[in-house]
Formats: structure tokens, C-alpha cells, sequence
């Protein structure tokens, strides 16, 4: 016979009912039978799948291994507060948030996935990723951002897709890109942009998809892509 386990977890201040069937095998939650004790067993987020409200008016859920944080379509002027440490992917798509403070991300050191397109963002502070190392995937398209810090990415080597099309941005930082050497697909269609630096792929040599069509541009530099030797699409 199947055994049950029933057990009710505090997170965020949301209790979790988690019931289990697992099969033949028989949980010890004082950890006897070399399982992690009951108090670790969230850690497990591909055994215990669950969803459930989170603060903010956020839903939280599991995806396979990843803590999703939902917040899209929720009608945000800013950026909520108290996310669970533990998320990985914080969706605020579609929202009416027009500024974001720097300590925003600050709680969530476990973030790789973070989506804030179609919002109403004109700038954004430079330290807003720096407690975010594990970052690979930024998408801020369809805002107002004028311009950006030219060290926003300083601290996300691992970041290897960023989406900024679709704003209102006429210069990219020549040092923008600088420590991006993870970088495999970069979106800056749908500018202003007039020119860019020369020196601004020379760091980000693992780029395979470039799009800056639809911008304001004149000639290209003609040594611009020099160093993007695993370039497929433009």
C-alpha cells in the first residue's frame, strides 16, 4: 500500500500542505532512513511539486527544478518586497511599474530568470543585480528606458541572454557588455540607437544570436563584429 505523508511547512508565511504518495517506501522525518529530515525536505522541489499564493498577490510554484515567483498582470506600480529566497525565475511581465529600487533583487541571490517586459521603466540604479550572480536570462523589453549603467552586468558572468528591444535607448555603454562572456543572444532591435561603439562585442565572444535591426543607425563600424566568430544570426 501506498504510504501518505501529510506534513504542513511555513514559507513566506504561507503554510504548504504537502501529500505524497511514494509508493511502498516509508518516510522516517527523523532522518533514520538516510532521507534528509522534514524541515530540508522543500529543498526537493522536483519531488514535491506544489503552488500555492505568495505575498504581493504573487503565486509561487514549482517548475521541475526551478521556484517560480508569478507576478505578471497584477496591476504593480513597484517592484514587491519579501520574495522567497529560494526563487529562481520572478516574472513582473506586464505590470505598471516605473521604478525599481536598487535593493529590489537583493533577497533573491538564487535568481537566474528575471522577466520585466512591458512595463513602464525609464532607468534602472547599477546595482540592481549585484546579489543576483546567478543570473542567465534579463528581458526588460517594451519599457521607456532612456539609458542604461554601463556596469548593470558587472556582476553576472553567467548571464547569457538579454533582451532590451523595444525601449528608447539612443547609446549603449561601450563597457555594458564588458563582463558578459557567457553572452549567447543579445536583443537591442527597436532603438534609437545612432551608432555603436566598436569595443562594445570585443568581450563577448560566445554570441550567436544579434539582432539590432530597426534602429536610427548610420554605417556600422566595419571591425564591430570582428570578435563574434559564432555569430548565426543577425
Amino acid at each position: 500500500m501506498p504510504t501518505t505523508i501529510m506534513r504542513t511547512y511555513s514559507m513566506s508565511s504561507v503554510y504548504i500542505l504537502l501529500n505524497v504518495a511514494i509508493g511502498t517506501f516509508t518516510m522516517n522525518c527523523e532522518g533514520s532512513t538516510g532521507i534528509p529530515p522534514c524541515d530540508q525536505i522543500l529543498y526537493y522541489r522536483v519531488i514535491f511539486p506544489f503552488e500555492s499564493a505568495c505575498e504581493n498577490n504573487c503565486t509561487c510554484k514549482n517548475k521541475g527544478i526551478d521556484f517560480l515567483v508569478e507576478c505578471s498582470r497584477r496591476h504593480l506600480t513597484k517592484v514587491p518586497s519579501n520574495f522567497p529566497s529560494e526563487t529562481t525565475i520572478l516574472d513582473l511581465r506586464e505590470n505598471e511599474i516605473s521604478e525599481i529600487r536598487a535593493d529590489a533583487l537583493n533577497g533573491v541571490p538564487n535568481l537566474t530568470k528575471l522577466y520585466l517586459q512591458q512595463n513602464v521603466l525609464s532607468s534602472l540604479p547599477e546595482n540592481l543585480l549585484q546579489s543576483n550572480k546567478l543570473l542567465r536570462t534579463f528581458h526588460i523589453q517594451r519599457n521607456n528606458l532612456l539609458e542604461l549603467p554601463s556596469k548593470l552586468f558587472v556582476f553576472n558572468p553567467q548571464i547569457n541572454d538579454i533582451n532590451l528591444s523595444m525601449n528608447k535607448l539612443k547609446v549603449i555603454p561601450e563597457t555594458l557588455l564588458s563582463t558578459t562572456i557567457s553572452l549567447r543572444r543579445l536583443d537591442i532591435s527597436f532603438n534609437l540607437l545612432e551608432e555603436l561603439n566598436q569595443e562594445l562585442f570585443h568581450k563577448t565572444p560566445n554570441i550567436t544570436q544579434l539582432y539590432v535591426h530597426q534602429n536610427h543607425r548610420r554605417a556600422l563600424h566595419p571591425q564591430l563584429f570582428a570578435s563574434l566568430a559564432n555569430l548565426t544570426s543577425l
